[in-house]
């Protein structure tokens, strides 16, 4: 009885080196393969959420990811038997009893989704009957959250489940920490590339009018803005003029004339540095142009350290810029003022030869 015994404990032993050793293989192989061959942040985060399908043998996984300022959890990946249409995108409270429990105690939770009312609807409507939590975590900051879904042979989730699982999922939050990184160098890199393509093109241009356009249109595609206006100092008035605007009625437009630090644009004029405010609301600069607006992005246009006008971006989000943000808007209003002082001067020279 004991010989069997023995043999059982060893054959035991054996299963659970293999297993680990599967872990360490898989986790190795995604770690130093997986991140530098796809080419988007979403294809890793998805390659590695269909893994555990596989991997940890249950119906369903979600990833959930912050965004920059954290203050919003969306759904990045779904994989497995969904049963029903579940957009990337879709959001989890961030008041949530689970999502704070994780995010303040970094724990791992286990619940059953009948007897448990606090469970968001998104996983009743997807039919989960068990569901386990597991906190993202980089060193001490919180990516987001792993949520298995469901065990194939229907048994609830147990400490074991807890234990295995924390095999890799501080190396699975690396590999999404990793992957993060290098989809910023590469969004930088490219975005930085556009910014000296306009410049050749703004260079190129002979109508001022088609050049503030093409400045303003670029300057909201490159940080993500959805409203925005371009603004030259009028040298009789010293006032900041909107010469272009998107999102802003026309009655604002013919009726804003700013002094020198008036507003965050004019403050912007007045300093010669960027301003980024993220929730106008809570700044009393704020001249209010759109009732949606909430952060606000304004870089001075500089030639020869003198001001002559302002780029400014919008968005209807608090938290929407960030310091990448601020430093290729900065860059497109240097290329832009020297653009802008181009035409002024061809124009100059062409009313000189006119007389």
């Amino acid at each position: 009885m004991r010989l069997i015994r023995r043999i059982f404990e060893r054959k035991r032993q054996f299963i659970d080196k293999v297993q680990d050793k599967h872990v360490i293989y898989f986790l190795n192989s995604i770690t130093n393969a997986l991140v530098n061959s796809f080419s988007s942040f979403n294809d890793t985060v998805h390659y590695i959420n269909s893994s555990l399908i596989s991997l940890l043998h249950v119906e369903r996984s979600f990833v959930f990811l912050f965004n920059e300022p954290k203050t919003k959890l969306r759904l990045f990946s779904c994989a497995g038997m969904l049963g029903m249409d579940v957009k990337n995108g879709t959001e989890l409270s961030v008041a949530n009893f689970f999502v704070k429990d994780l995010l303040e105690n970094g724990d791992y939770i286990i619940t059953d989704v009948s007897g448990d009312s606090r469970i968001p609807d998104l996983f009743r409507k997807v039919g989960s009957t068990y569901l386990l939590f597991a906190p993202l975590m980089f060193r001490k900051d919180s990516l987001g959250i792993l949520v298995l879904d469901t065990k194939r042979d229907k048994t609830p989730f147990g400490e074991g489940d807890i234990t295995y699982l924390e095999q890799f999922v501080g190396t699975l939050s690396i590999v999404i920490q990793n992957a993060r990184i290098m989809e910023r160098m590469r969004h930088k890199e490219a975005k930085l590339e556009t910014v000296y393509k306009i410049a050749n093109e703004m260079n190129s241009m002979n109508d001022l009018d088609a050049l503030l356009n093409m400045i303003l249109e670029e300057g909201l595609s490159l940080v993500d803005g959805r409203t925005g206006a371009l603004m030259l100092l009028n040298e009789e008035t010293q006032t900041l003029d909107i010469r272009c605007a998107r999102g802003i009625g026309e009655d604002f437009i013919r009726s804003i004339h700013l002094h020198m630090g008036e507003g965050i644009t004019g403050w912007a004029a007045k300093t010669g540095k960027v301003q980024r405010v993220d929730d106008v609301r809570n700044d009393p600069r704020y001249v209010k142009t759109n009732e949606e607006v909430r952060s606000e992005l304004a870089a001075p246009l500089l030639v020869d350290r003198k001001v002559i006008g302002v780029i400014a971006v919008d968005s209807d989000e608090i938290h929407q810029f960030n310091d990448k943000d601020e430093e290729l808007l900065a860059i497109l209003a240097s290329q832009a003022a020297i653009a802008i002082n181009h035409q002024s001067m061809k124009k100059e020279i062409e009313e000189l030869k006119r007389r």
